[in-house]
């Protein structure tokens, strides 16, 4: 396999981004979004520490699509194309990444291994392009204490409940047995050449959905997301565990920021840096306002956190997806959410923070949180003590998930100073308010 070029030349501080925001009445095949920036970094660009980034939402005039600006990348690429998807039922992508093959370029692919079937990820292996499957079942030893609580399980759709009992045909006894559908590697990024990122954070399917996303030009951000890639591909995902049932998954990325003109913004992966804390503390941390949609909001912690927020007067607005978990939908109906349309499919996870006024009508500065993934429980198991057997009950996890978080951050009097509409974190706001005005 041939090497990937390390003499990457130096940029540090010299990068550009271009940040992306829509909502598709025709899904991700039909996406598309304003050009910002001409093709490329000028030197003006480039130059200085600060770093320059836009970010638009809608289409423009030519009607050019992100579909198509991602595809002209791939087609572009010289070197490399290192990408995690979780799903590929893009022909049109597929085959851009046949081609890259076909040229020279060394084509790496992640997955996960639950969605294998999906059309694009046949056209790379027909192609002698093999994608690194993980993040599928997963069998292990737990605790002994709960050991022998594994016999009698009961499966739904988002929980799985084990006591003491007849083991039912096909169960393990005495073992913790996940299936696929509760591991997630839910990554859609690629990086191209020495410094180019595409990042989305909805998953490349037929389906209508709300699409957000961003593109960047810029060595240590790639280098992130190769670091990340790179222990995938290595075969270690979220569900490699040590003999002590540990994560072996590591490498964090020390959450640095990256200083830019119109803000600040910060990149995290998950399960090492575990994003869901970090939503936590900055719902508690809101001075006046907290706004969330997602497929799945049923991380118990911060739903004590938004009740929390709502029971003392803060503005708290929720949009689910039809996805949402029943193990927490009366939490969620409480908290007044909405659900999006039937029409809509897979919905991305955005928090914004602090868009409201707060009680004494001051503006704050705001954070805008992206995240790859629904907003899972943190732990992957909770033991229910009642009499006269104890239960245990297994969820999709936080724990159990590969994935990754763009969060942009204003600081100080940003609002005041700028035009609001100008600012970074204004095209989110708007997408989310088109989600919830749209919701029921």
């Amino acid at each position: 396999m041939k090497q990937v070029v390390k003499n990457i030349v130096s940029s540090t501080g010299r990068w550009q981004a271009v940040v992306l925001a829509g909502v598709l009445g025709v899904g991700l095949l039909g996406a598309s979004a304003n050009e910002v920036q001409a093709a490329g970094p000028t030197v003006a660009q480039q130059d200085g520490w600060l770093s320059k980034i836009s970010f638009k939402a809608g289409d423009n005039a030519s009607g050019a699509s992100v579909r198509d600006k991602v595809i002209a990348d791939i087609n572009n690429a010289r070197v490399r194309i290192w990408a995690a998807l979780m799903h590929l039922e893009d022909p049109a992508i597929a085959d851009a990444l046949v081609s890259a093959h076909k040229r020279g370029v060394e084509v790496r692919i992640v997955s996960d291994v639950d969605h294998r079937g999906d059309v694009g990820f046949g056209m790379l292996e027909a192609a002698g392009i093999e994608p690194v499957y993980g993040d599928g079942e997963l069998a292990y030893l737990p605790e002994p204490t709960i050991t022998s609580l594994l016999a009698d399980c009961r499966k739904t759709p988002d929980v799985i409940t084990c006591s003491k009992g007849q083991a039912r045909p096909g169960d393990i006894e005495g073992m913790m047995v996940r299936p696929g559908n509760f591991n997630l590697m839910s990554h859609t990024f690629f990086v191209i050449d020495e410094m180019q990122v595409w990042n989305i954070t909805t998953p490349l399917t037929t389906k209508n959905t709300v699409w957000l996303g961003f593109n960047l030009l810029n060595e240590e951000i790639a280098r992130s997301f190769e670091r990340e890639h790179r222990q995938m591909h290595g075969g270690v995902f979220s569900t490699t565990l040590s003999i002590y049932n540990g994560p072996l998954k590591s490498n964090i990325q020390r959450t640095p920021l990256y200083f830019t003109d119109q803000g600040t913004i910060k990149i995290q992966f998950n399960p090492q840096e575990r994003l869901l804390k970090n939503v936590i503390d900055e719902v508690y941390r809101a001075k006046a306002s907290v706004f969330i949609m997602t497929e799945d909001l049923s991380n118990q912690f911060l739903l004590d956190a938004l009740e929390y927020k709502k029971a003392n007067g803060f503005d708290v607005k929720v949009v689910i997806g039809k996805g949402q978990g029943e193990s927490t939908q009366a939490r969620v109906d409480a908290l007044g959410a909405k659900k999006v349309a039937a029409s809509v499919g897979f919905l991305p996870t955005m928090i914004v923070i602090d868009h409201s006024n707060d009680r004494r009508g001051k503006t704050n500065p705001r954070i805008v949180q992206l995240l790859s993934h629904p907003l899972y429980r943190g732990s992957a198991f909770e033991v229910e003590y009642r009499k006269p057997d104890n239960r245990v009950h297994w969820y999709r996890a936080d724990s159990f998930t590969d994935g990754n978080m763009f969060e942009i951050i204003e600081f100080g009097n940003q609002r005041v100073v700028k035009d609001a509409e100008k600012l970074p974190a204004e095209d989110f706001v708007k997408v989310w308010e088109q989600v919830w005005a749209g919701a029921q």
